[in-house]
């Protein structure tokens, strides 16, 4: 186990589960899906949070990561994340 690593494993996976919701369902409902997310994420928070490679709970990694990899995605391109990753 090293820091960060199951942010990086689990953001990864529901990156790419995001991306099949798009694939077969479309990006309308890939978009109501992340709404959902986004919902359970606003709950009021402590503004002391690790910074995200350090964060050390399942919530940054489930919520947050996907988000960062989803908001890269628009600033540079599905395709450029994608190469990236692979």
């Amino acid at each position: 186990e090293v820091e960060g690593a199951g942010l990086l494993v689990e953001s990864f996976a529901t990156y790419s589960a995001m991306q099949v919701v798009e694939d077969t369902l479309g990006y309308e409902h890939l978009l109501k899906y992340l709404s959902q997310m986004r919902e359970e994420y606003e709950v009021p928070r402590s503004k002391a949070a690790p910074p995200l490679l350090r964060a050390n709970n399942s919530f940054i990694n489930y919520r947050k990561g996907p988000f960062a990899l989803f908001a890269l995605r628009n600033y540079i391109g599905k395709d450029s994340v994608n190469n990236a990753m692979r």
